[in-house]
């Protein structure tokens, strides 16, 4: 009886996805609301005549519900039709209205929550955006959550997939290169419309949001960046407006007294937003414009950054000296330039023929002083950079670490000067712990003027590892006496298991076996190779780049040099009469390779471990 339950929830189940999907797109014709008067001041004379008119309209007399008052708006906004189950977009879970909301979770599946469809943190959590109903929906929370506050967009190779196939991963489409949020195509109208009516009923606000917000929104019209405004008119064209958007715009109006005018008029768009993609594409301009781009940085007040060029015409423009481009924030030196596909020298003269973004490119210090980072904090402000800076310091002090959220803060000084890494990416295989050397990466802010930090800032996230410890002069190696099939991959599982055999099985043969660990990848290696005949002459080529640490002498575990979890290219080395070969790169880390293999060390080695990692 068990079991045929099971089987029928299921079908059900299926029978309802089914179902639900034939709804959404039964209608997708032009839908006009049934109360065309709310739009009797709408001015069509001109994009920027038209969205003027409509933020008018949408903004009058508006309600606002308030954060904890969505719960309630949902069952009557976001529900399936004759239910009471969330319609959830990003995944193909089925909540109940009343009970799954809120909590905690762990998977996809555990509960819904109220998902900023326009990232709160862009706007600072204020109303009345933190609780507009046509941009805040419920989700699935462990979706929600992967999702973060990346832009949305479309996506090349995904890192996360969700059970109804949305995706984060980098984005493949042109304007953005950065970290996106990919929905399904059965939603990505419903999403644009969103975005255009946020972009008509705050255009006075998009322009000072924060970071993050600048990839998508800009502060003049069409209020919407190049990238945004294709992306969100493609998706608009090839996603119509559904019956479920005239619903749940009808329901909103109900609560909110407001409307989305892109639902009840969709051919609005192609009017306020020109595109490529309208049935009657927008006359092009008799005119190009050829854009110099500081990319954070800025020129001197001699550059010319803006050259308008008529059709047909080229430009012949000298590109700025390095004298003349200050990098940003005052760290590194200029590059060079490139518009995308080409790259340019400083002060090197080109030739434009249309429509053209030359963008700075900058040498940035690979690695900061903690007093170079707050010097950047302190330039930067509140807005904080817009790009990452890695900073080099000594944890000081670890004051929160979350499982649940997967981030940790904690503070690294050089001694004299502090700066807090704010919730940066937990480490599967690491925790920050005092007293320990690392290096973060991230975007640098003075958090409200008072607080240099580094933290989460639009799609730059916040990362950090272990300080690469310093080389070693000498090299060590293992000998074993094992039949090796080298120059192939092995699995982390092969190598944690052949290093442990060679621990314990130190003895000599015609064939010897070496071990190196190192910074250096496959491909550097390979240049690093000349022919060499023994491992001693191989050494003596790479020595120089060598990060190393010695296993084994006499049966003894000797004191290791390196991190405790440092993250290394681990390579096999045979040598015989013939010469040596050398194996494929497997990363590794010092944990992995003493606790994969705990059980097969001596009890003399099994002591110094534990004292090691305590």
């Amino acid at each position: 009886m068990k079991i045929r339950n099971i089987l029928l929830t299921s079908l059900l189940a299926i029978t309802s996805a089914f179902t639900t999907k034939a709804l959404v797109k039964e209608n997708t014709s032009i839908v006009r609301s049934s109360s065309d008067t709310y739009y009797t001041n709408v001015d069509t004379s001109s994009g920027s005549n038209l969205i003027d008119s409509l933020e008018s309209i949408i903004s009058k007399g508006t309600k606002d519900v308030g954060y904890d008052g969505l719960w309630s708006a949902y069952k009557k906004t976001d529900v399936k039709p004759n239910s009471n189950t969330i319609w959830d977009m990003y995944s193909n879970e089925n909540y109940d209205a009343d009970r799954d909301h809120g909590g905690n979770y762990s998977k996809e599946g555990d509960m819904f929550n109220r998902e900023h469809s326009i990232p709160q943190s862009w706007f600072n959590k204020k109303s009345p955006m933190r609780s507009d109903l046509f941009h805040v929906y419920p989700t699935d929370g462990y979706v929600n959550n992967k999702r973060s506050n990346y832009p949305f967009g479309e996506v090349s190779n995904a890192t996360y997939t969700s059970k109804n196939g949305s995706k984060v991963g980098h984005s493949s489409f042109d304007g953005y290169s950065g970290t996106v949020f990919e929905h399904i195509d059965e939603y990505k109208g419903d999403f644009a419309r969103t975005y255009f009516y946020m972009a008509t009923r705050y255009k006075s606000q998009v322009g000072t949001w924060g970071s993050g917000a600048n990839v998508v929104f800009k502060g003049t019209y069409p209020y919407l960046t190049d990238y945004a405004l294709n992306l969100f008119t493609k998706w608009s064209h090839e996603d119509p407006v559904s019956e479920k958007e005239t619903n749940r715009n009808d329901a909103v109006y109900g609560i909110q007294h407001n409307r989305n005018p892109y639902i009840d008029h969709p051919e609005y768009v192609d009017i306020v937003f020109p595109n490529k993609y309208a049935d009657t594409p927008v006359t092009p301009s008799d005119e190009y414009k050829i854009i110099l781009d500081a990319n954070g940085g800025t020129f001197a007040s001699s550059v010319v950054t803006s050259y308008t060029v008529k059709n047909g015409e080229s430009q012949t423009i000298t590109l700025p000296t390095k004298d003349l481009v200050t990098a940003p924030n005052g760290v590194g030196n200029l590059k060079n330039f490139t518009d995308g596909t080409n790259t340019y020298e400083a002060g090197e003269t080109v030739t434009i023929s249309s429509k053209t973004t030359i963008k700075a490119i900058y040498d940035i210090p690979s690695s900061l002083t903690v007093k170079q980072a707050l010097d950047i904090c302190a330039s930067a402000g509140e807005a904080g950079t817009s790009i990452s800076y890695t900073v080099r310091g000594t944890v000081k002090i670890v004051t929160d670490i979350s499982t649940q959220y997967k981030n940790t803060t904690f503070v690294i000084t050089d001694g004299t000067n502090d700066l807090t890494i704010f919730r940066a990416d937990l480490n599967s295989s690491y925790e920050p712990k005092v007293g320990d050397v690392v290096e973060a990466t991230g975007p640098l802010v003075n958090y409200k003027g008072n607080t240099p930090e580094m933290t989460k800032n639009g799609s730059l996230r916040v990362s950090y590892k272990l300080a690469q410890a310093q080389p070693k002069e000498e090299l060590k190696h293992f000998v074993a006496d094992m039949d090796l099939a080298l120059n192939i991959r092995y699995t982390k599982e092969e190598v944690l298991s052949l290093t442990a055999n060679l621990i314990v099985n130190n003895n000599e043969s015609n064939t010897k076996y070496y071990i190196i660990m190192t910074s250096l990848d496959d491909d550097e290696i390979s240049e690093s190779y000349n022919g060499e005949k023994t491992y001693n002459e191989f050494c003596n080529v790479i020595r120089k780049d060598l990060e190393l640490f010695n296993l084994v002498e006499s049966n003894k575990l000797l004191q290791i040099t390196l991190p405790k979890t440092m993250k290394l290219n681990m390579y096999l080395i045979a040598e015989n009469e013939s010469g040596i070969k050398i194996s494929k790169s497997i990363e590794i880390s010092t944990y992995d390779l003493y606790k994969a293999n705990y059980d097969l060390y001596s009890d003399t080695q099994k002591t110094l471990i534990d004292k090691f990692f305590e």
